[in-house]
């Protein structure tokens, strides 16, 4: 390891990744898809994540350039192809929409930039709705409880390297979904 004297100085890349917000009703055993876009100075590596309840998120897929994987899932479940160019896009594609997704899904990049998380919860329809993170504060759905997010979000979670999770739950703004 180099003395702190001398550590080659690498110039900060702009990165960051974006969902789109809002509300999309899907169907069971219909196909739906996600978008995720992307800003970086390089080819980035880019992620998909599933976390349920109380359980600390998994990675279903990696996107790069135009090859993806996602060799411990369902075959032919999700898929992804990142879109370079002037798209920059790495949509997941959910192939038969079951109960069983209902979920919490979102993209990261490289692969711990995140903006948005989407969650997937089941009434008599598949519901996606958006949770976006802000600088300031945590949108999460209303019917959610601040002790189910604080544990299901464990240290070992992409979420915790991006914002220091504990203040952004003290200062939680309801969304109502109803």
């Amino acid at each position: 390891m180099l003395p702190p004297a001398q550590l080659p100085i690498v110039p900060q890349q702009r990165q960051s990744v974006q969902q789109t917000s809002g509300i999309l009703t899907v169907t069971e055993g219909e196909p739906f898809f996600l978008n995720c876009s992307y800003e970086a100075n390089s080819t980035p590596y880019l992620f998909w994540y599933r976390q349920y309840g109380n359980q600390k998120p998994e990675q279903i897929l990696t996107a790069y350039k135009s090859k993806s994987s996602n060799n411990h899932f369902q075959e032919g479940k999700f898929s992804t192809t990142l879109v370079l160019e002037s798209q920059n896009s790495v949509p997941l594609n959910i192939r038969s929409v079951s109960l069983l997704d209902a979920a919490v899904y979102f993209c990261a990049l490289n692969p711990t930039i995140i903006h948005g998380l989407i969650v997937l919860t089941v009434n008599s329809r598949l519901l996606l709705s958006l949770i976006s993170f802000h600088p300031l504060f945590l949108v999460l759905p209303s019917c959610e409880t601040i002790g189910h997010h604080r544990n299901a979000l464990e240290a070992n979670s992409p979420l915790t390297k991006v914002h220091n999770l504990e203040q952004l739950l003290e200062k939680l703004q309801w969304l109502d979904l109803s």
